[in-house]
C-alpha cells in the first residue's frame, strides 16, 4: 500500500507545506515580496544537515535561480504564493539530489533532476497540460475533426456562450487548482458546466483523467500532467458529478488522494455517485482544427458561434507565460514571447 492510498502524511511533506495548505496562511499568498526577502526566507530556515556541503551549495544556487525565474518581467517582487510554494517543495528537491546522485554518480544529473522537481511541484505548478505529439492517435470515440469549413458562419462583434443562472450570474465559476496540476480537470468541468447547468465536481474529473492517462502508459496517477485528449476520454467513459454531491475534494484530501479512481471505488455509494455522474457523460470529443482558409483562433470563434444555441464551449491548452496571470485589466500584452519560458495549461 502506498501513502498516498490513505489520508495520511506523506513522508517527505514538511512543516511548511502543511502551513501552505492552512488557509490563515493562504491568505497572504497575495502580498508581494522582493526577490531578497524570499531568498532570505528561504535559505535562512534551511533545514537540511543531513545534505553533503556541495549538495547544499548546489541547492541554494536552485533555490536562487528558481526565485528569480518567478519574477515577472519588469517587476521588482514576487507573489507570497510563489514563495511559499518553493519552500513546501524544497524537502523533495533535496531528497531527489540525493537519490540521484546516489543511483548516477552523476552530480550534473543530480542538479538537474532537482532543478525540474522543484520547478514543476513550486514555480511551474499552476500548469499541467502535457503536450500532445504528432502522430498520436486519438481516442476511437472522437469525431471527424471540426475544420474552418464545418464552421462557416462570420460571428458579430461579440457573443456570449455562458449559460446564466435566474439571477443573470454565470453557473460555470473561476476555479482555483493552487499549485495542482488539475487545470485540465478544472476546465473540463468548465466546458460541461455550460451544458449541465450546474456546478461539477474537478476532483472526479481530475481521477478519471489521470485514469485515461495511465492506461495509454503515459505515467502513473503520481505523475505530473495529463493531456486533453485523457481529458476527453474520461469525459466520454467517465462523466461528471455535481459539486453538490462529492465526497471529499483535493483541497480536503490533497492532489495525490484524489488523483487515485480506487479512492473513490472504495466508498459505499460509489455505485450511486458513479450512476450520476454516468448521466452527464458526454457522446463524443470533436477536436477542432484550424481550416484551409482560417488561422485556428478563427477557426476556434466560428465554431462556438456555431454551436452557442448548445453551450458548446471548447477545451483548449496554451504555453502559459510568467505574469500573464498578473496582466494589467486582464489583457495579455503583445510578444514575442519566444524563449520566456512557460508551462502547458489547459482553458
Amino acid at each position: 500500500m502506498n501513502w498516498y492510498d490513505e489520508v495520511v502524511p506523506d513522508p517527505y511533506r514538511t512543516a511548511s507545506q502543511d502551513a501552505y495548505q492552512d488557509p490563515r496562511v493562504r491568505s497572504q499568498q497575495f502580498r508581494q515580496q522582493s526577490k531578497k526577502e524570499a531568498c532570505d526566507e528561504l535559505l535562512g530556515g534551511w533545514a537540511f544537515p543531513w545534505l553533503a556541503p556541495p549538495q547544499e551549495a548546489t541547492l541554494k544556487k536552485i533555490v536562487v535561480k528558481e526565485v528569480e525565474k518567478a519574477t515577472p518581467p519588469r517587476e521588482p517582487k514576487l507573489p507570497r504564493a510563489t514563495v511559499l510554494a518553493i519552500r513546501a517543495a524544497l524537502h523533495l528537491a533535496a531528497k531527489v539530489l540525493v537519490d540521484t546522485a546516489d543511483a548516477t554518480g552523476d552530480d550534473k544529473a543530480a542538479a538537474k533532476a532537482a532543478k525540474k522537481v522543484l520547478r514543476q511541484e513550486a514555480t511551474g505548478g499552476v500548469g499541467g497540460l502535457e503536450k500532445i505529439e504528432p502522430g498520436t492517435v486519438e481516442p476511437t470515440h472522437t469525431a471527424a475533426s471540426l475544420k474552418g469549413s464545418a464552421a462557416p458562419d462570420v460571428p458579430p462583434g461579440s457573443f456570449d456562450v455562458r449559460r446564466f443562472d435566474g439571477d443573470g450570474r454565470p453557473v460555470s465559476k473561476v476555479g482555483f487548482q493552487g499549485k495542482t496540476d488539475l487545470c485540465a480537470a478544472f476546465a473540463l468541468a468548465a466546458v460541461s458546466e455550460e451544458q449541465e447547468g450546474e456546478a461539477l465536481d474537478p476532483s472526479w474529473c481530475f481521477a478519471h483523467i489521470k485514469k485515461a492517462h495511465v492506461a495509454r502508459g503515459a505515467g502513473t496517477e503520481h505523475s505530473w500532467g495529463a493531456t486533453t485528449s485523457d481529458a476527453a476520454v474520461a469525459a466520454v467513459e467517465d462523466g461528471f458529478l455535481p459539486a453538490a454531491r462529492a465526497p471529499f475534494t483535493w483541497r480536503d484530501r490533497g492532489r495525490n488522494f484524489v488523483s487515485y479512481v480506487r479512492n473513490y471505488e472504495r466508498l459505499r455509494n460509489y455505485g450511486t455517485l458513479r450512476a450520476i455522474a454516468a448521466q452527464n457523460r458526454k457522446r463524443l470529443s470533436v477536436p477542432v482544427d484550424e481550416g484551409d482558409a482560417m488561422d485556428l483562433f478563427d477557426t476556434l470563434v466560428r465554431t462556438l458561434y456555431k454551436f452557442r444555441s448548445e453551450h458548446r464551449a471548447i477545451l483548449t491548452g496554451v504555453k502559459w507565460r510568467p505574469g500573464w496571470d498578473r496582466a494589467a485589466g486582464g489583457v495579455i500584452p503583445p510578444g514575442p514571447y519566444a524563449g520566456s519560458g512557460g508551462y502547458g495549461h489547459a482553458l
